[in-house]
């Protein structure tokens, strides 16, 4: 999902050991940070921390300051089981912050991987165009939640008008995200 985004984290965020340090083996009680900071030209950059449950309550404040000082465009959290009660409670009040939370059991497999789920991406410019010259209004267009696996894998916001593109046939279908 990282790398789906847009990451490109190097080897030592992706092994656990070595990206949870002191905590390794107490993975109940983590939540990991991947932010992207929109100062940063080279769009692959990322930054990660790891907070533990205690930092939970701390999250929000800390939270605010690095947006504030480093410009994060959009930040995914990944909450461990144990801290969903108390990471529900500060995923609202950051939402303005262009956030995806998602539960660690979400992210245990690819979904994209699956042969059942077919290439999604953001409809290009000209698609949108075309839309639009045959009088189709984003009310008519089929939706899809913002909530959806595929859409919160690959970070799809609300407004955002998607390509669905089937292996079996020539046809593209599109979605609104709402």
């Amino acid at each position: 999902m990282v790398r789906d985004r847009g990451y490109a984290p190097n080897d030592s965020i992706v092994e656990s050991d070595e990206r949870m340090g002191p905590y390794a083996g107490q993975e109940n009680d983590l939540v990991v940070l991947l932010a992207r900071n929109f100062v940063d030209k080279n769009p692959f950059g990322a930054n990660t921390s790891v907070l533990t449950k205690k930092d939970i309550s701390n999250f929000t404040l800390e939270y605010y300051k690095s947006v504030q000082e480093d410009i994060i465009e959009f930040a995914t959290i990944i909450v461990m089981p144990s801290n969903i009660l108390n990471a529900s409670v500060f995923e609202g009040d950051i939402s303005v912050y262009d956030t995806t939370m998602f539960i660690e059991e979400e992210l245990m497999f690819n979904p994209t991987s699956n042969v059942l789920v077919p290439k999604h991406c953001i409809a290009s410019s000209s698609e949108l165009q075309e839309i639009k010259e045959k009088g189709i209004s984003h009310d008519s267009l089929p939706k899809i939640y913002a909530e959806d696996r595929v859409c919160k894998w690959y970070g799809f916001k609300r407004g955002d008008i998607i390509r669905i593109e089937r292996d079996y046939c020539n046809e593209v279908y599109y979605r609104i995200v709402i």
